[in-house]
């Protein structure tokens, strides 16, 4: 395993204090509710691996270092980011357009993303927004991650989101999912 750099250190400290400190307390924005109740979890049990992308590295090719016997989220950040939030969002909703196979799902944050998704989830009240100057994709498995919005969903976890935000958020990656069952029928078939 390569050694960590600086940056690396850095940037996994400041996630992990985030998930724990922050997506797992209960918030005000998110009707009393914690913004994202496994975050901190996978930090904990050593289960959320946060790497630099290299400069000449494509997403494709970041994204293949998540090892999913060891991983529950790999954090991809980038310092040296040239892509606009919609660009990045484009990219990444294309990857999983188009690799839905390998059963991963990518969410992407950009640091000048604007809108109500980071107003919910408060990234900049709790991360010094000056200071949050990397792009970040989050790779994970696609059902577990699908299970989990599906038990929280069950108990109206939800239930105060904008449509808009639902369907980006959840709706989007079940589709996904769906897309992925439906191969896996074919096979058995």
């Amino acid at each position: 395993m390569a050694k960590k750099t600086r940056m690396e250190e850095k940037v996994r400290k400041e996630l992990e204090d985030w998930a724990i400190n922050f997506l797992e307390v209960p918030n005000e924005k998110n009707g009393s509710l914690s913004v994202c109740p496994y975050a901190g979890n996978a930090f904990r049990k050593g289960k959320a691996r946060v790497i630099e992308k290299k400069p000449s590295e494509t997403l494709s090719e970041a994204v293949k270092q998540f090892d999913p016997k060891k991983d529950d989220v790999l954090i991809i950040f980038n310092t040296n980011y040239e892509l606009s939030a919609s660009s990045l969002h484009h990219e990444v909703d294309s990857w999983n357009e188009w690799n839905y196979e390998t059963g991963l799902y990518l969410m992407a944050f950009h640091p000048d993303e604007e809108g109500e998704a980071v107003e919910m989830f408060g990234t900049y009240d709790f991360l010094n927004e000056a200071e949050l100057d990397y792009t970040m994709v989050f790779v994970q498995k696609i059902e577990p991650l699908d299970d989990a919005a599906i038990f929280l969903e069950e108990k109206g976890y939800y239930d105060d989101w904008s449509f808009g935000q639902y369907k980006d958020l959840v709706l989007k990656r079940r589709a996904i999912r769906e897309k992925l069952n439906n191969i896996k029928r074919e096979r058995y078939l």
